[in-house]
């Protein structure tokens, strides 16, 4: 059973979204641990995001997102000088609520932040998402290749809420853009917020990575 108080695990301009995967570097000697405690229970804390890396309040609580990411340690892989490299997978989306004292790292009480709605996509939904890759792949003169994937992806048995999540981990978007996505309350909320995007984009916004913001 996961406890109602998990480790919190700020990052700066990172967003993980439920279903996806994402390697960690642990050095931190408070997050070191944090590992130690957990690798031993139930595995698991939260990943969110700081507001703004450049504050003065650095990570403190009041300076990271209160939605962010639960996730469990699917691999571990200690080093030599008691630093880890770990892979996490996103769980579930989680509301972070009051802090917690007691540990060196951060911990708060949190509640788990489910879709509205299980509606799911409509064909026609489902569609449009495949017409506004074609579209990209065609004013960016991508490859045969790359359209096969598109294609693949968009045709997989996914469950819809799993595609949604893996298509916003996927684009090229800014952390502030991609933390708009993940507090999407359900999975058409999450259809309407990536369509608004991936067509403001496709229209010619130019992005931090420059102007290819697919990364396929």
């Amino acid at each position: 059973m996961i406890p109602t108080i998990l480790p919190i695990f700020p990052l700066p301009n990172i967003v993980l979204f439920p279903h996806t995967f994402m390697p960690l570097h642990i050095f931190e000697p408070r997050y070191r641990e944090m590992l130690k405690d957990i690798l031993s229970t139930h595995g698991t804390f939260v990943v969110t995001q700081i507001k703004d890396p450049s504050s003065s309040e650095g990570n403190l609580n009041s300076n990271y997102y209160s939605v962010g990411c639960m996730v469990r340690i699917v691999r571990a892989d200690p080093l030599p000088d008691g630093r880890w490299n770990i892979l996490v997978q996103g769980m579930a989306l989680v509301n972070i609520q009051t802090s917690e004292e007691g540990k060196s790292y951060r911990q708060a009480r949190i509640s788990l932040r489910t879709f509205q709605d299980e509606k799911g996509l409509t064909p026609e939904q489902k569609e449009a998402l495949q017409n506004l890759f074609i579209d990209y792949v065609i004013q960016s003169n991508s490859n045969d290749p790359i359209k096969s994937e598109l294609q693949d992806l968009l045709d997989s048995d996914l469950g819809d809420e799993v595609l949604l999540n893996t298509l916003a981990m996927s684009m090229k978007i800014d952390s502030v853009e991609r933390q708009f996505l993940l507090e999407a309350k359900s999975v058409q909320d999450l259809y309407d917020r990536i369509y608004q995007l991936w067509d403001f984009m496709s229209k010619g916004r130019n992005t931090s990575e420059g102007d290819q913001w697919w990364p396929l």
